[in-house]
């Protein structure tokens, strides 16, 4: 039921939502089909190559509703960074482990500036009202999709460790290695997306306390 009523949260606030509905092209970075191969290696690797597509689609529009607000706080550094790491997300480049961190690492000290700013009660201007408004869509459909991840991540990470474990010795490394992405990501999804709903009841609580019109379904996904 919960589940339900989140989703019907997010469909209606990305229909009443004063911003655009975003146009983002999604691909797979680095994805290749899958080698034909024997029983879990196959599974192991198509399921690691969805839970990186659906990561970067939340990780997408979490970078989205950060630029916003960073654009909002007159943030200059952390709105060229966060442009950076939308074009690599969107251009189809491998992503790795290495990347991946770099990624959730950006938007880790970005979300440490715009609490900093929040805590110390920042006004906004005219312009920056605009934009702070502009990021509860995205960061809306951020949590969405990031909800979803945690019992995908679960059950790759079962499904990989037993491809580990049934390799051969001279073949452990190598699957290891192969499955490396997605075994860090599994590890990272669940404070993932508990980070991307509390951002959205810190944003949508400074958006109240300042007066700033936020929709009644932006605080029914986060139960305010």
């Amino acid at each position: 039921m919960k589940g339900t009523k989140l989703a019907a949260a997010v469909a209606a606030l990305m229909l009443v939502s004063a911003p655009a509905a975003m146009a983002i092209d999604l691909k797979m970075p680095g994805a290749k089909p899958a080698a034909p191969a024997a029983g879990a290696e196959v599974d192991a690797v198509a399921m690691q190559e969805g839970i990186v597509q659906r990561y970067v689609e939340a990780a997408t529009y979490v970078n989205t509703a950060q630029t916003e607000l960073a654009r909002a706080f007159e943030l200059k550094d952390q709105v060229a960074a966060l442009e950076a790491d939308a074009a690599y997300l969107k251009s189809g480049a491998t992503v790795d482990k290495d990347a991946i961190k770099k990624q959730r690492e950006l938007s880790d000290s970005v979300s440490a500036a715009i609490d900093k700013k929040i805590a110390e009660g920042a006004n906004l201007s005219d312009e920056g009202r605009k934009h702070y408004v502009a990021s509860l869509e995205p960061l809306g459909r951020g949590v969405s999709a990031a909800s979803k991840l945690p019992a995908e991540a679960s059950s790759f990470s079962d499904a990989a460790q037993a491809q580990i474990k049934t390799a051969s010795l001279t073949e452990k490394a190598a699957v290891a290695s192969k499955l490396s992405a997605g075994l860090y990501l599994a590890k990272e999804i669940p404070g993932f997306s508990t980070r991307t709903a509390d951002s959205l009841k810190k944003i949508v609580t400074y958006a109240q306390n300042k007066g700033i019109p936020v929709s009644k379904d932006a605080t029914a996904m986060i139960g305010m």
